[in-house]
This record gives C-alpha cells, sequence and structure tokens, in this order.
C-alpha cells in the first residue's frame, strides 16, 4: 500500500513536469523554421553590396543667388546662367535657342522674343480670319451655282472653261481657289493655335 500510494505520488508530480517537456519540445520545433527562413533571408542582405550614391554635381549644392565657374566659357557664371552649346556663349537668363530668330533667347533680348509671340499669333488669327468665309463656301449651294452659271468648269478632256465669279469681292472661291483656301485656313489655325499655346506660357511666366 505504501508502495502503491507512493507511485501515485510520484506520478501526480511528474505528469505536469512531462507536460511542461512536451510542449517545450513542441514550441522548439515550431520556432525552429522560421530562424532558419530568417537567417536564409539575413544571408543575401549581408552578402548584399552595397548601393553607391549617385553622383552629385558642383550646381547642384549652389544657392540660386550663389556664382560659379563656367568650364566651357572659362568665366565667372552668374545665377541662373547657362552656357549655350549653338553660338558656344554663356547666356544670362538663357531660356532656350530659337530657331526662328536665329539667337539665344535670354535676358537681353526676352522682350522681343515675347513680342515676336504675340506679332505672330495676331498674324495668323488675322490670315485665318481672311479665310474663314471663302472656307466655309468651299462646297454648298452658292459654290455649285457659281460653276453652274459659268457654264460648267471642264466641257471635254481638252476644253476646261475657266469659272468666274459672279459678283465683284465675292467670298465664294472658283474650283481652282479651293486648294489654296484650304491650305492657308488650315496652316493659319494649327499654326496659330501652337504659338497661341507658347505666348500663353511665357505670359504667365512674365505676370508671375
Amino acid at each position: 500500500q505504501q508502495n502503491s500510494s507512493y507511485n501515485n505520488q510520484t506520478q501526480s508530480i511528474l505528469q505536469p513536469l512531462q507536460m511542461m517537456d512536451q510542449q517545450y519540445l513542441q514550441n522548439s520545433q515550431k520556432h525552429q523554421p522560421q530562424q532558419t527562413q530568417q537567417q536564409h533571408q539575413q544571408q543575401p542582405i549581408q552578402n548584399h553590396k552595397p548601393i553607391p550614391l549617385p553622383k552629385i554635381h558642383n550646381w547642384q549644392l549652389l544657392s540660386p543667388t550663389e556664382w560659379s565657374y563656367c568650364r566651357n566659357s572659362h568665366q565667372p557664371k552668374p545665377p541662373r546662367s547657362h552656357f549655350d552649346h549653338v553660338t558656344n556663349a554663356l547666356v544670362l537668363n538663357m531660356d532656350h535657342y530659337c530657331p526662328w530668330m536665329f539667337n539665344t533667347v535670354g535676358y537681353f533680348n526676352y522682350r522681343y522674343f515675347f513680342n515676336f509671340l504675340c506679332f505672330v499669333t495676331t498674324g495668323l488669327f488675322y490670315g485665318m480670319c481672311i479665310c474663314l468665309r471663302p472656307f466655309l463656301h468651299l462646297s454648298g449651294w452658292a459654290y455649285r451655282h457659281q460653276i453652274r452659271e459659268s457654264g460648267g468648269y471642264q466641257v471635254s478632256l481638252r476644253q476646261i472653261k475657266v469659272v468666274h465669279h459672279l459678283k465683284k469681292n465675292s467670298f465664294i472661291p472658283t474650283p481652282d481657289e479651293r486648294s489654296a483656301v484650304a491650305f492657308a485656313f488650315m496652316l493659319c489655325l494649327a499654326v496659330g493655335l501652337a504659338v497661341l499655346c507658347l505666348a500663353g506660357v511665357h505670359l504667365y511666366l512674365v505676370l508671375s
């Protein structure tokens, strides 16, 4: 009886310890793959080469009001100035090289460039307004009536009859004038819109 009671007591003491050992083994088995994964993930990081820093130029370290040195012209470089490789000159407040003016737009000729944009825009829209009424009459009842009154545009393959305007200062074009009117109107409209957008950008820069 004493032995049985002793065995019962030892079992009651050892059972919790056995349970604790089993839980410890289970937890250790769960954590082992995570540790190996972390080690595999850390290995390429340790073997990875450092990323080289981007090259920093001297002009990137200057403030907007600091002077520098131009290596192309070998002279002091004022703020907001750039070396133009077309004219080989250091231009103050350089904007761009304009092929229509055959010169670089900068501080001393920027107002002339802006006036040039305004005058070109005005001239192109004036030409578009001149061609607008003939362009609207390129086809229609009035255009066909003018050809009919002139006896037809083409009588035969060898004999071609010229169509004249029915009235003086008429805005109805003849068949010979159709291509010129359409080309002039579309050219003035397309280039006028493009130059107007460019003039609007520079007007914003001037006002700001």
